[in-house]
């Protein structure tokens, strides 16, 4: 199941600007910058670069398993404070368990 559209973000200047101005958290599934937000929900940007996986397929996937794990994250923990998020997914994904993904979000949202 896909993030829900209200906590996409759309607009690229916004993606430009947490990408600038927020905290970078690395990861070994990932790459996040992180940036409060007065909005009333999250906003997030999932990406998986070309040059970290070739084939559109495996992106996708990895896309597909972020978006998962940043989803249950946030159902599970309502009381995380709005942010805008840009995730930049790391090849491991991929392979990696579930439970270690979900475990690595968490820690990286809630911090």
């Amino acid at each position: 199941m896909a993030l829900q559209k209200i906590y996409r973000m759309g607009a690229s200047k916004m993606i430009d600007m947490v990408m600038k101005k927020g905290k970078r958290v690395q990861t070994p599934f990932f790459r996040v910058f992180l940036l409060p937000s007065r909005l009333s929900s999250h906003k997030i940007a999932i990406t998986v670069s070309p040059k970290i996986e070739a084939k559109a397929v495996r992106r996708n996937r990895i896309k597909r398993r972020l978006s998962e794990a940043i989803r249950k994250v946030i159902t599970e923990h309502p009381k995380i404070s709005p942010t805008l998020a840009v995730f930049w997914g790391s090849q491991r994904i991929y392979d990696a368990a579930f439970e270690e993904i979900v475990r690595e979000v968490e820690k990286s949202i809630t911090d």
